[in-house]
C-alpha cells in the first residue's frame, strides 16, 4: 500500500467515524463516579462501559472492516475493554494493524460522546496530567494560541477529540522542565508556528501547531497528516513520538 493510499484510507475512516452515532448507555458515565477519578489524578472516562461488544462490531462494520475470531479468542469483554482504553497489547502478540485500526476509530464516537457529557467536570477539575482527562489517550498535538492563552498550550486527544491546558515548557511525558532538556526541531522560519517539542530527559516529543482559534474536532486528522513532516525529523533525531 503506497503513502498516499493509507493516507486516503484514514481520512475515509475518520469521516465514517464520525458520521456513527456515539449513543451511550443510560446512566453512562457515572458522573459522580467521573468527578471523583478527575479529583484522584484518574482520566474521567476509565473503566466506564462506554459501549458493548455487538456496538463494538456494528461499528466496525460500518467502517468496512471485521473483526473475525477475535472475540472468541481474546474475549469480548477484554476486546472491547482494549479497544476503549487502547490497550491494544491485550488482543495478544503483534495484532493486525487493520484490526488495531478498526477498532480504534469504531470507538471514537462513544469516546467524544462520553468526553461531551464529562467536559464540564473535566474544566472544574483544572487537570494537570499529559495524558487525556477524558480518555486517558496521549495527545495527538499541541495548540499552541496565543496571546491570550499566555504561556500555556492547549493539548488535544485524537481520539475523543478533548482539550486541555498544559504548561508550555513542560514535557507532557515526564513534566521536565528544566528547558536545558527540552528541545524544538522545526524547518528553518518555522519555529513559532510549527515545531516537534522533543525531551531530552524521556526522549519523546509531541508536535506543536500555533493556532489563533482551536482545531476543529473534524480537522485534528487533518492537522495531524499535514505535520507528518515534523515526525520524520523528530523520529531522525532519535524521539519517539508521545501519541
Amino acid at each position: 500500500m503506497t503513502y498516499d493510499v493509507a493516507l486516503q484510507r484514514l481520512r475515509e475512516l475518520a469521516r465514517v467515524a464520525r458520521a456513527i452515532t456515539g449513543d451511550l448507555p443510560n446512566g453512562v458515565p457515572d458522573l459522580a463516579a467521573a468527578r471523583v477519578r478527575l479529583a484522584e489524578g484518574l482520566p474521567a472516562l476509565a473503566g466506564e462501559q462506554l459501549i458493548d461488544w455487538h456496538g463494538l462490531v456494528a461499528n466496525v462494520r460500518a467502517l468496512g472492516g471485521e473483526l473475525g475470531a477475535l472475540g472468541s479468542r481474546v474475549g469480548e469483554s477484554e476486546v472491547v475493554e482494549a479497544a476503549l482504553a487502547g490497550a491494544w497489547d491485550a488482543l495478544g502478540d503483534d495484532p493486525d494493524p487493520r484490526l488495531i485500526t478498526w477498532l480504534d476509530y469504531a470507538v471514537r464516537p462513544v469516546l467524544r460522546a462520553g468526553y461531551i457529557a464529562t467536559k464540564q467536570l473535566i474544566a472544574e477539575a483544572r487537570w494537570q496530567r499529559g495524558i487525556c482527562p477524558a480518555c486517558g489517550a496521549l495527545p495527538s498535538l499541541a495548540e499552541l494560541r496565543t496571546p491570550k492563552e499566555g504561556e500555556a498550550r492547549t493539548l488535544r486527544c485524537g481520539r475523543c477529540t478533548a482539550a486541555w491546558s498544559y504548561p508550555r515548557l513542560a514535557c507532557p511525558a515526564c513534566g521536565e522542565k528544566d528547558h536545558a532538556q527540552l528541545r524544538y526541531l522545526h524547518v528553518d522560519g518555522e519555529v513559532d508556528f510549527r515545531r516537534a517539542e522533543c525531551c531530552k530527559a524521556c526522549g519523546f516529543y509531541v508536535k506543536g501547531v500555533a493556532r489563533l482559534d482551536a482545531i476543529r474536532d473534524d480537522e485534528l486528522l487533518e492537522v495531524d497528516l499535514e505535520t507528518v513532516g515534523l515526525d520524520a525529523m523528530a523520529i531522525e533525531a532519535g524521539y519517539r513520538p508521545y501519541a
